[in-house]
Formats: structure tokens, sequence, C-alpha cells
């Protein structure tokens, strides 16, 4: 990637993205979801990968800015949905 196009993508966390670094906040986001029909999975990653991982937050890392005196930032990344969609 190109240096402008690198920093186009990324961006200074909010203040609530600040929250998860404070020491003594430990939060773990986790979802399940359920259906009454039997689903397939290779449709449902299709469409995770038109919808959910075009989300900026979904597809980027919380990295520390060595310029800007160790801010945080968000950068873009490839995202594996295979380690992300589990199918019992």
């Amino acid at each position: 990637m190109a240096g402008n196009d690198e920093e186009a993508e990324e961006e200074p966390l909010s203040p609530a993205s600040l929250l998860f670094h404070e020491p003594g906040f430990n939060v773990h986001i986790v979802a399940i979801m359920g259906c009454k029909t039997r689903i397939d999975p290779h449709v449902v990653r299709a469409k995770l990968m038109h919808t959910l991982l075009k989300h900026p937050r979904f597809s980027s890392l919380q990295v520390m800015d060595e310029k800007k005196e160790g801010e945080m930032k968000w950068v873009r990344t490839k995202v594996d949905l295979d380690k992300h969609i589990i199918v019992p």
C-alpha cells in the first residue's frame, strides 16, 4: 500500500474505544446466533463478506501510533472469516 492510502485507512480511537485500554476494564464481546431452521454456513459466509467485512471497526485493529506519542488509532487489516465463524 502507498503511504497516502495507508494513512487514509487509519483513524484515531473514540473516547469509548479508549475505555477498552484502561487498567481493570476487562471486557469480552461474544456473539451467538441461533435459528430454528438449518442454515448453510457457506451462504452466511458469502453474505458476511459483503456486509460485516466492509464495516471499518470489524476489519480494523487498535494499534499505538508511534508518531503521535503512543496515541491509539484504528488500522485496517485483512480478516479471515473462517476464524470468526464456528459451526458446531
